[in-house]
């Protein structure tokens, strides 16, 4: 969403669920590969669970790629040598995979629905 800020630019409140989930996987896997320490989006695993079941812009959302996250995060995790930051935030989601994969789901459903109001 978008507040008006002058007729020539606009201030972007929060972007659409699709493309923060996106970006959130993205970066996440992205950090477990190169065992970044922190990065901010570490704290917003509770966000990820909140936006994730409004993901429902299809071309975008099939580029989320869940299925590669969660193998990263299990893993990371078997190889046990993460720490500090990294390893609450992997710990955080391994902990919350049920969680992610119904808010997945409920997406699934919700696109579905759309189609057939269509």
């Amino acid at each position: 969403m978008a507040e008006k800020i002058s007729r020539n630019r606009s201030k972007v409140i929060s972007c659409e669920p699709t493309w923060w989930c996106n970006g959130f996987v993205r970066n996440a896997i992205k950090s477990l590969s190169s065992k970044d320490e922190w990065k901010p989006f570490y704290a917003c695993v509770k966000y990820f669970l909140t936006a994730l079941p409004y993901a429902t812009v299809d071309d975008e959302r099939e580029r989320i790629k869940l299925s590669e996250l969660l193998k990263a995060i299990s893993g990371s995790l078997d190889e046990g040598n993460l720490s500090g930051s990294l390893l609450a935030f992997v710990q955080e989601l391994k902990d919350r995979e049920q969680e992610i994969l119904d808010a997945w789901d409920i997406g699934e459903q919700k696109i579905a629905r759309m189609g057939q109001n269509s």
